[in-house]
């Protein structure tokens, strides 16, 4: 079996070349981060490649954003800006898009909750990143580039102990018909299920099943998800 381990501890890799000329800047495109706060009162972003001030996020915090807040965001790390006395880096010139956060619910042979969750996955993403508890997914479907989503997760239990979860999308609006393929980021607060279900090393194994449609008798169609060709997972939480 092969073993990812999403272990970030606050350690940031940024380029050498920082170390030696306050002129560089680090451009970090397309990143999946948690909102939340230092000391309480400024703005920050945890991040795979560490925490950042997000000074920028002062004016949108508490009503824009929350602390806990999922985003996908890009941004850079200016190196003759920064402060010699803040404790992390400070980025700047931020992009960022909160994305919907959801959770796990347990249910039996992993039924929708709902059944409305109707609309064709047609790829599932995992990306490597575990960030206070939380996965993040990229979901493609054919839609508009204005149409949203929201997403379901439910799992069950195997004989083998390893999780089985169940992967299901639907649309919020109406929108418009398109053929273009497009990724949408959604995350999972697994928090309470990794509290439940960890073993004695700390490492969490399942599977991922994602809907791409129904077969001719109404029944869901799913394919599951394989990273490096294994359809078993397994992370570290600790």
């Amino acid at each position: 079996m092969k073993k990812i381990v999403f272990s970030f501890l606050g350690i940031v890799t940024l380029a050498f070349s920082s170390c030696f000329n306050k002129n560089h800047v680090d451009k970090f495109p397309d990143t999946p981060a948690i909102v939340t706060y230092y000391n309480f009162i400024y703005p920050m972003i945890i991040t795979p490649y560490g925490p950042f001030l997000a000074l920028e996020l002062q004016d949108v915090m508490g009503d824009e954003l929350k602390e806990g807040d999922a985003i996908w965001a890009s941004f850079h790390i200016e190196y003759r800006k920064q402060s010699p006395s803040a404790p992390y880096y400070a980025v700047s010139n931020m992009i960022w898009n909160k994305i919907g956060k959801g959770f796990p619910v347990e249910t039996t042979g992993g039924v929708s909750i709902t059944g409305d969750y109707d609309v064709p996955i047609e790829k599932l993403i995992l990306y490597n990143a575990l960030l206070e508890d939380v996965l993040f997914f990229g979901f493609q479907h054919k839609a508009p580039t204005d149409q949203e989503f929201i997403y379901e997760m439910t799992y069950y239990q195997n004989e083998d102990h390893v999780t089985t979860f169940y992967l299901r999308a639907k649309k919020i609006d109406a929108g418009s018909e398109s053929t273009e393929t497009i990724t949408y980021h959604y995350a999972f607060d697994m928090s309470n299920y990794f509290s439940l279900h960890k073993d004695s090393q700390n490492i969490i194994r399942f599977k991922l099943m994602f809907k791409t449609g129904v077969d001719s008798e109404g029944n869901d169609k799913y394919e599951p998800y394989f990273n490096n060709g294994n359809p078993i997972i397994e992370i570290n939480v600790e």
